[in-house]
């Protein structure tokens, strides 16, 4: 499908605007997947988090003009219900991701907004190393260490979704996120240097309703993230940290868009 004229080109704009938001959203369930939660805790304990996340982009709508561009934000809160558990003698977890989002979209006086439930998560969890299972009695005495997991998200298409919508809180297809961590502390878990690598696979959204189309596909996003974080008291501190999106490109019926992202930030987290 090829979009011709303003109007087309600024709903091909809207659409590519709706798919990079889309991608925003799965940071919901990401939240979920900070390597350290499941191991602040002994096994056959139950855990629940609250998370937040706000994400704001300016994409030009054409590589060759700089001077239209599409706004979006996207703020996201998601539950996080976990079981912590062993596996072979490490310690893992059992996660469901229940997201809210609430999204919006501008460009040339044509606005898009959204709300409402996102797509439910599942998430398995494992450690490779670092991290032994312990019982309650052992764990009062365990002392932090440099560790390594992995960790495996799957998002099914259960969330609200309107095909006739550029914009919606469901992407409308399978999203799989697998990631593996190394977190290196030098002082016994006060400070924290953590690494994530992760990539992002999706199915096809065969009802995508806009601009004559019925499906719409996007290749696998690569992910790079640097955490590094220091306690100010015993279990708390502030958390800074970098990623790094590679290799993204984004397929809009015969459209291709191929994009890099670095994105920084910084929050107050409590063990």
């Amino acid at each position: 499908m090829v979009f011709v004229g303003p109007r087309a080109r600024t709903v091909k704009c809207l659409c590519i605007a709706a798919l990079l938001g889309i991608t925003a959203l799965t940071q919901a369930a990401a939240q979920g997947r900070s390597a350290r939660d499941y191991l602040n805790a002994p096994v056959d304990s139950w855990l629940t988090f609250s998370n937040s996340n706000y994400s704001t982009s300016v994409t030009p709508e054409d590589g060759a003009d700089i001077s239209s561009r599409i706004r979006s934000n996207v703020y996201s809160q998601s539950v996080i219900l976990t079981r912590v558990v062993g596996f072979g003698g490490r310690t893992g977890g059992m996660s469901v991701i229940i997201p809210y989002v609430v999204a919006n979209a501008r460009t040339d006086g044509t606005h898009l907004s959204t709300n409402g439930l996102a797509d439910f998560g599942a998430m398995w969890q494992m450690n490779i190393f670092g991290g032994p299972a312990l019982k309650r009695e052992q764990f009062r005495f365990f002392v932090p260490q440099t560790f390594s997991s992995f960790h495996f998200i799957v998002l099914a298409p259960t969330g609200k979704y309107d095909a006739s919508n550029a914009l919606n809180p469901s992407s409308n297809r399978l999203t799989f996120y697998p990631t593996v961590n190394f977190s290196w502390t030098p002082d016994k878990g006060w400070t924290w240097l953590e690494l994530y690598l992760s990539t992002k696979s999706f199915t096809t959204n065969r009802s995508f309703g806009l601009a004559g189309t019925s499906s719409l596909a996007q290749d696998p996003l690569y992910l790079v993230e640097l955490h590094a974080s220091r306690n100010l008291v015993r279990g708390c501190g502030p958390l800074g940290m970098l990623t790094t999106t590679l290799a993204a490109r984004h397929t809009l019926m015969m459209s291709t868009r191929v994009m890099g992202r670095i994105r920084c930030g910084w929050a107050l987290a409590q063990d």
